[in-house]
C-alpha cells in the first residue's frame, strides 16, 4: 500500500507543479513525504501484532486484550495515513481551478 500512496502523492506533486506550487507548501508535501515512509514501520506492527494474536495462548486475557488494542491503534494509524493523503486531495480539488 506504501506504493500507492507515494504514487498518489506523486501526482498531487506533479499537479501542484504544474500549477506553479501554488497549491501545496513545501512544508506540506515534506510532512507527507515523511508520513507516507512512517507506513512502513506502520506494516511491521501490524504484521507482528498480527503474528502474536495468531499465536497467543488464548487463555492469557490480559495478553489477549493487550494485542488487541495494540492492533486497534495499529488500524487508527493506517486510518490517520489515508486521511492524511485524503486532505491532500480534497485540498488539490478546491484549488487546482484557482491556482
Amino acid at each position: 500500500m506504501k506504493s500507492r500512496l507515494e504514487e498518489t502523492l506523486n501526482i498531487l506533486i506533479e499537479l501542484n507543479t504544474f500549477k506553479n506550487n501554488n497549491i501545496y507548501l513545501n512544508e506540506e508535501i515534506e510532512e507527507e513525504n515523511d508520513n507516507i515512509n512512517d507506513f512502513s514501520e506502520i506494516e511491521k506492527r501490524f504484521k507482528l501484532t498480527i503474528e502474536n494474536l495468531k499465536n497467543i495462548d488464548k487463555n492469557q486475557e490480559d495478553n489477549v486484550i493487550k494485542e488487541l488494542i495494540d492492533l486497534h491503534l495499529i488500524y487508527s494509524d493506517f486510518v490517520w495515513q489515508y486521511e492524511q493523503i485524503h486532505e491532500m486531495i480534497k485540498k488539490c480539488i478546491s484549488e487546482y481551478r484557482d491556482s
